[in-house]
């Protein structure tokens, strides 16, 4: 939780994937990211976040608060986010972000 609070809670307002309706599949975003998509059942150590893979990330967040991604990411975030199927794609387009961008 430090990594959120120290990168991405400075205005929460601004911060789309901080709703809370958001932060489930953001938190696990975070989680996959950091630990380079291993199982849970093997021992890891986190991998930092670099200010490139941040500013991705806030760069992803923008296009979710100013409407520009893509259609189908925005209607499963406007939709219950409690959705597998809605959460995963959130899930997806924040992976293709990072190797996209």
């Amino acid at each position: 939780m430090d990594l959120v609070d120290d990168n991405f809670s400075s205005n929460p307002k601004e911060f789309v994937l901080l709703k809370k309706t958001l932060f489930y599949t953001f938190f696990s975003f975070l989680y996959a990211f950091s630990y380079e998509f291993k199982s849970l059942e093997v021992s890891a150590t986190p991998t930092p976040l670099s200010t490139n893979i941040i500013g991705k990330i806030k760069l992803s967040n923008e296009r979710l608060k100013n409407r520009t991604a893509p259609q189908a990411v925005l209607e499963a975030t406007d939709r219950r986010t409690t959705n597998s199927k809605e959460r995963k794609l959130l899930f997806d387009y924040l992976t293709t972000q990072l190797n996209n961008a």
